[in-house]
């Protein structure tokens, strides 16, 4: 027998069922901020974005730092709502300001293409720089993509002199950094 699109429907829909019982529950915020998450994710899988985006909320009020990221996407991109580049920016925002690593590099993006508002390469390097500098840190294993996707931006905009002089020895640190540390593929193409 073969998995069929059917049967990922009813996995995730029986998912949302068990989900739901967690959040109607007295368990702790925590728990509840995670099963908010974990629905709106499924909702999204299932393409119900109005439902998505109600249980991101919640989840974010609870505090799921994941969350921000994909409510900004979902204004972004217009899932469950208008498209609306300022809202999504915000949202990144609000993720980045607590540390969580996908809003970030999604704010940096904004700075550094004019997504949302002004179109600004020092904070675009800023955010970069935060997300770089934690390329020796706790948690690096679970975070690599998103610091070596930050080193190769880096380098990117050191290379194209987007918000600073250009300079390849800096380029090519941050690409060598992305490549070694994180096997980043497109830094990796750049050397």
């Amino acid at each position: 027998d073969s998995f069929s699109d059917q049967d990922d429907e009813r996995s995730l829909s029986q998912a949302i069922r068990l989900y739901r019982d967690i959040t109607d529950s007295d368990c702790d915020g925590f728990i509840k901020s995670e099963a908010y998450y974990k629905m709106g994710c499924a909702y999204n899988d299932l393409d119900q974005w109005e439902k998505a985006l109600t249980s991101l909320k919640r989840a974010a009020k609870l505090n799921c730092h994941e969350a921000f990221a994909r409510i900004g996407d979902a204004y972004r991109y217009g899932k469950g709502v208008e498209p609306d580049d300022a809202t999504a920016r915000r949202w990144y925002k609000k993720g980045a300001d607590l540390g969580e690593i996908t809003a970030t590099l999604k704010l940096a993006e904004c700075y550094r293409d004019g997504i949302g508002g002004k179109q600004d390469y020092e904070k675009a390097i800023l955010e970069y720089q935060h997300i770089a500098e934690r390329v020796n840190g706790r948690g690096f294993k679970r975070q690599a993509t998103g610091i070596g996707t930050a080193l190769y931006e880096l380098g990117n905009m050191y290379l194209n002199g987007f918000g600073v002089q250009p300079d390849f020895k800096k380029a090519i640190r941050y690409f060598t950094l992305a490549v070694k540390k994180c096997n980043n593929p497109q830094a990796e193409n750049k050397l």
